[in-house]
């Protein structure tokens, strides 16, 4: 092949070594019809493009058959809307896990919570007859923000 000053092929070398089973006048004839078809589509609707339907139908299912990874557009669609919604159950999965992990770590605080207020109950002779209610938040030191809304404050 030919190459330019540039190291690129050339192109029009490159078309005229390659073996069609058509000579270039006829490709040049057939791209210009294609080119008048492209500007006015409803020229293909007409009778007298019958044959030229038949002929172009395999070409056309070929150039769709390259499209969409080799599947048609309906099945690329589909398969693309499946992949969203395994993407969705994936993160629905992991916020239900870290919910789950917010919620078991508040449970362990308050339990330990409740067992030093027992153990500071047990000595006193005097709050034997005063409830042991963990009152307030497991952890003072947590902002509330992190029991509403799952997420960590910024720290200021």
């Amino acid at each position: 092949m030919d190459t330019t000053e540039s190291g690129h092929v050339d192109e029009a070398a490159a078309e005229s070594s390659t073996l069609l089973p058509f000579s270039d006048d006829k490709l040049a004839v057939c791209l210009e019809v294609l080119a008048a078809i492209a500007t006015d589509m409803n020229v293909v609707e007409l009778p007298a493009m019958r044959n030229f339907r038949k002929v172009l139908a395999p070409v056309s299912d070929y150039m769709e058959s390259r499209k969409f990874k080799g599947k048609g557009r309906k099945k690329y669609l589909e398969d693309q809307e499946l992949r969203r919604e395994k993407e969705a159950r994936n993160i629905k999965r992991k916020m239900n896990d870290h919910k789950y992990i917010n919620s078991a770590t508040l449970r362990r605080a308050r339990v330990e919570k409740l067992n030093e207020l027992l153990e500071q109950g047990k000595g006193e002779e005097e709050n034997a007859f005063l409830p042991l209610i963990a009152d307030g938040a497991a952890d003072e030191s947590t902002p509330t923000l992190l029991l509403e809304d799952g997420h960590r404050p910024a720290v200021v």
